[in-house]
Order: structure tokens, then sequence, then C-alpha cells
């Protein structure tokens, strides 16, 4: 059995029951019922991905992997290639915004080469886990093979069972890559059947043609392939730390995205 087949066997969905003792629990305190929000929403959450109803706060690590976007060479980004590269770099460095949220909460950051363009010097901060030097460009030809993909999935699981492993009770998701929108982009309009140009945005700021390039592209390159199998089953349980019970949390279009291909990599059991 693959690394892979394996951890969605073992993936079970939470107990919403959890998740309703915790809201019990906030309901009680002193305070006007749900008047944080989202932020009980969010505590339910945690609360049920962890089976317990008041989880003790979490060791926390933040991971950021990088790659390159074969499409970038159609210039759809307002900057070069070589920027991801360079972000590496500074995300290893300390030198990165993310890496200030990571001081201010407590957060150890990990970084990943998972397919530089040009591969990333051995450094310490940096790992190598790289699938190949970075995608090809999806308006010309399929970006990955399937077991490209598998194989990014299965380093994630990898990835993430060491951090469990280390004590780490939550996991923030980061990504950086050139071109990543408009992969995100067309992941969206695939996995949700939108239209890709209602779903194609700026992304680093680019100006109206190039935002028409790449977003007037997309369509032909993406109806082919038409709409993925929806997917099935509780939301989130196909993320590679659900098993050991670990939540996880991203944000951002290409995240977003990036959690659809799981599905369509490992579709549900019947």
């Amino acid at each position: 059995m693959s690394l892979l087949a394996d951890t969605l066997s073992r993936i079970a969905p939470v107990d919403p029951s959890v998740a309703a003792r915790t809201q019990a629990l906030l309901d009680d305190k002193t305070k006007p019922r749900r008047s944080l929000g989202r932020l009980e929403d969010l505590a339910c959450r945690i609360a049920a991905a962890r089976g317990e109803s008041v989880p003790a706060l979490p060791r926390k690590a933040v991971v950021v992997m990088a790659a390159d976007h074969g499409v970038a060479a159609e210039g759809v980004s307002a900057y070069p290639q070589e920027v991801t590269f360079q972000m590496v770099l500074n995300f290893a460095r300390g030198g990165a915004a993310i890496n200030v949220l990571a001081r201010q909460a407590g957060a150890r950051v990990v970084v990943v080469d998972m397919g530089v363009k040009e591969p990333v010097p051995a450094t310490d901060g940096v790992r190598a886990s790289r699938i190949g030097p970075g995608t090809r460009n999806l308006l010309r030809e399929p970006a990955m093979t399937r077991e490209q993909a598998t194989a990014a999935v299965e380093a994630g699981i990898r990835l993430a069972t060491e951090l469990a492993d280390e004590g780490i009770g939550l996991i923030g998701i980061g990504e950086m890559g050139i071109g990543n929108t408009t992969s995100a982009s067309a992941l969206t309009a695939v996995f949700t059947g939108a239209d890709p140009q209602e779903v194609t945005g700026r992304g680093t700021g680019v100006d109206d043609a190039a935002l028409a390039h790449g977003g007037g592209r997309l369509p032909r390159r993406v109806a082919p392939l038409g709409r993925a199998r929806p997917p099935q089953g509780p939301r989130g349980h196909r993320r590679p730390a659900a098993p050991r019970s670990r939540p996880q949390a991203g944000r951002g279009h290409g995240r977003g995205a990036r959690h659809d291909p799981r599905r369509g990599v490992a579709p549900d059991p019947a």
C-alpha cells in the first residue's frame, strides 16, 4: 500500500459532538452568545480536530513549500521567476513577512524546496524535497504527471508526520512560487466548475494586458479538462496531518486551491 493510500485509510471524520461541547462551554461564559464570531467557529473546529473539547495550547509551526511554475514563461506575473529562489533564501534567513508573523505567534518556520527551478543551496532552514525543477507550462502541456502530484502530496504527509512526532499541534501552511496565482486559478476552475476568467485576478498586480493574456487563455486550456468529481466526505479530511489529529491553517487563493488536487489524486472511496 502506498503512503498516500495508507494515510487516507487512517483518516476519520471529526466528532461533531466535541465541537458542540466546546460551543456549550463558550456559551456558558460571561459574554453575549456568539460575541466572538468566527473565532468561536475556529475554536470549535480545532477542538473537534483534536478530539478534545478544551485542547491545550499547541506548539506551532508554519510550513512554506516553494516551487516554480512553468506558466511563468507566459508573462503572467509582474515579477521574474528568479524571485522564487530569492524569496526562499529570505524565508530561511528570517527576513520575510511570514517570519515576522511566526515570531509574534511563537511558531517555528519550516522552508521546503519542492521544485524551485534553480536548486536552493543546502543551508540551515531549507529542506530539499524536490519533485523536479518546477512544473511545466500548463497553458501548453500538463504541468505535472499524476506520479509527480502523488509524490508531492506524500512529501507533505512525511513532513506533517515528522512535525507531529516532534510535538507540533498546529500547522500553518504557505507556498511560494512566481506564477502560483495562475496555477491556483486553473485548479479552482477545474475543481469548482467556475469560469476561469471569474477566478483569475491580478495576482502580483499585473496590468490589464497581462491579465487579459493569462485570463483569456486559461478557459481554452481548462475547458477540455471538464469539471473534477465533486469531493465527498467531511470538510478538510484530506489534509496530511489529519491522521495525527493535527489541525492545519492556511490562507489565500493559492493555498485554498492546492487543497483540491489531493481530492483528485486520491478520490474518496465509495
